[in-house]
């Protein structure tokens, strides 16, 4: 083959590619296959409409991932700034499947999202005061989910569990919508200092998280009181469960979200 019709080979190949995917992305669509279409069309780009398709499948690719996953999996709902770009859109954030009862899936995000005070005072406080609860159901809540995504989020009884080395005023019961895990919650669902490992986003970092040196971890929220109620436990960068916290206005702790959809 000469070099022209190499040249040639290669020109034909980049334009009738995306065309092969684009039908095959339209054939799945078609076909109900939901979760192969959305993948098709988000490797697509802006090629023809499919950023609109996209779109339109994107309740169906939700449902349906959510009602084929198991513990363990990761799926995809909702969109929130990651990559500390703010020019190329949000990013669809990665949830980690920790309980599938029935049609009612727990999800943790993959990643903490964002750097956030469990208080913005040093003031005793507990999760039903706290104002990354308000935080949490409010800017966040809005900032991250389609209204298709509100549709499938429960609004959870959230418990006010003891902690097991202090004995610390909890406060209510809540009702939300999104929740951090408690003491409790955490070493039910994660069996390992090292699954209990998290690294923030680039965006989180940016806004100060601290990045361990070691390893690139960070430390998370738990919505348990520390040992007096100025204090909120957390995971460390190595995973382990801090028990009697650290103060609720630090500012270098991230946020990993939790909540429970309904699969329907």
């Amino acid at each position: 083959m000469t070099a022209i019709a190499a040249v040639i080979a290669i020109a034909s190949f980049i334009v009738v590619m995306p065309l092969m995917n684009y039908n095959k992305a339209i054939s799945a669509f078609e076909n109900e296959n939901y979760i192969l279409a959305y993948e098709l069309f988000d490797r697509l780009g802006n090629y023809k409409d499919s950023q609109s398709y996209k779109e339109k499948v994107y309740p169906w690719y939700v449902k349906s991932t959510l009602a084929n996953c198991s513990v363990g999996d990761i799926v995809n709902m909702g969109t929130y700034e990651q990559d500390n770009n703010s020019t190329n859109g949000k990013e669809a954030i990665e949830w980690r499947v920790l309980s599938k009862q029935g049609n009612r899936v727990l999800l943790i995000s993959l990643y903490a999202l964002d750097n956030q005070k469990y208080n913005t005072s040093r003031n005793p406080t507990n999760w039903e005061t706290c104002s990354l609860r308000t935080w949490l159901n409010s800017e966040f809540y809005n900032e991250a989910f389609f209204d298709t995504d509100k549709a499938l989020i429960e609004t959870s009884t959230v418990t006010a569990s003891e902690n097991p080395s202090c004995d610390t005023d909890q406060g209510n019961y809540t009702s939300d919508k999104i929740f951090l895990l408690s003491i409790e919650q955490v070493n039910k669902y994660f069996s390992s200092d090292i699954e209990r490992q998290c690294k923030a986003t680039k965006y989180a970092y940016a806004k100060g998280v601290d990045k361990n040196k070691k390893n690139g971890n960070c430390c998370w929220w738990l919505r348990t009181s520390g040992s007096d109620p100025t204090y909120a436990a957390r995971v460390s960068h190595g995973g382990g469960v801090g028990n009697f916290g650290f103060y609720v206005d630090d500012g270098g702790s991230a946020v990993r979200p939790a909540l429970w959809v309904t699969a329907k």
